[in-house]
């Protein structure tokens, strides 16, 4: 299903210690291929990206990426909140003090500080000190 929300019902095995091993890839394929997954949200996006969880929130964040679109699911509710960012996001990270770091496909930093109604503030030069 295209530009929908999908989620497994239970979750994949995790990799071995010794990182992508033939056994591990092999346990990883066939917990997919055994697990359910359901639609949760039929978000219509063009490409829905960096699926992340923030675990203070209880909240999945995600981008629409050709849309300039970050997004926030609910699970709880079932809701999605779409804050227009105004530009092509090709990554985003959460910052330690709040708000989050979004990268362009230009590689130009931009600070987010609530996900909405929040204007992103470019950052000159983004070191690792801003997350």
């Amino acid at each position: 299903m295209m530009g929908a929300l999908m989620l497994a019902h239970r979750p994949c095995s995790p990799l071995g210690k010794s990182g992508h091993s033939q056994e591990s890839r092999s346990r990883s394929r066939l917990s997919m291929e055994t697990s359910s997954f359901e639609c949760v949200l039929d978000a219509k996006a063009a490409v829905g990206e960096c699926p992340t969880w923030h675990r203070d929130e209880a909240l999945l964040y995600w981008i629409n990426s050709p849309a300039g679109h970050l997004n926030r699911f609910d699970p709880a509710s079932g809701k999605n909140r779409v804050t227009e960012v105004g530009f092509h996001i090709s990554s985003f990270a959460f910052r330690q003090g709040g708000g989050l770091v979004a990268a362009t496909q230009g590689a130009s930093a931009f600070s987010i500080r609530k996900p909405a109604p929040s204007r992103p503030s470019p950052i000159p030069k983004p070191t690792a000190s801003i997350l």
